[in-house]
């Protein structure tokens, strides 16, 4: 009886550090993850979008998941004029959180930038369900309906981002 109490105390032994090293490994992976993310922002801020997007894209193969990676990626991606790999990766990241409002905006901003308006409204119109209070969106939103000549909905979005903040579009 010995035996089994012992051989039954090793087996569960083994399994408990089996499964401590499953957890260790998953949590290594999703703080290299934030390593490479982090970096990919330092990489960003210097001016450095290529390298950017390589440390983006190390956290992303490490953590598909990180939506946040995803969208900043898709931020250096638009700056380096690669609209089509930024907007994947701002759809990936909403696909991960449907409430990330910045990914919508960030996607309407690049559908603006290629004149596809009613996507980028279409986006602005989901930032702004999330977050009603993001100034920026309703700014933009109000540009893109100037582009489009409806100057009422334009000065409507636009005085009420102003209202939500006096600074919005001089930052």
């Amino acid at each position: 009886m010995r035996k089994t109490s012992r051989r039954a105390g090793l087996v569960g032994a083994v399994l408990f550090l089996i499964l401590i090293h499953s957890v260790g490994c998953s949590i290594a992976k999703e703080s290299l993850a934030m390593l490479y993310f982090i970096q990919g922002n330092n990489d960003h801020k210097a001016g450095d979008f290529d390298s950017a997007i390589v440390n983006y894209t190390r956290a992303i193969e490490l953590d598909p998941n990180f939506g946040e990676a995803h969208n900043n990626r898709g931020n250096a991606y638009f700056i380096k004029g690669k609209v089509l790999e930024a907007i994947a990766d701002y759809t990936e990241a909403i696909r991960i959180d449907p409430n990330d409002y910045m990914a919508y905006y960030n996607r309407g901003n690049t559908y603006g930038w290629i004149h596809e308006f009613d996507k980028a409204i279409s986006d602005y119109n989901e930032a702004i369900r999330i977050n009603p209070n993001y100034a920026e969106a309703y700014y933009n939103r109000g540009l893109t309906y100037a582009l489009k000549g409806d100057k009422g909905k334009a000065i409507m979005d636009i005085a009420r981002a102003l209202e939500l903040n006096p600074r919005v579009g001089k930052e």
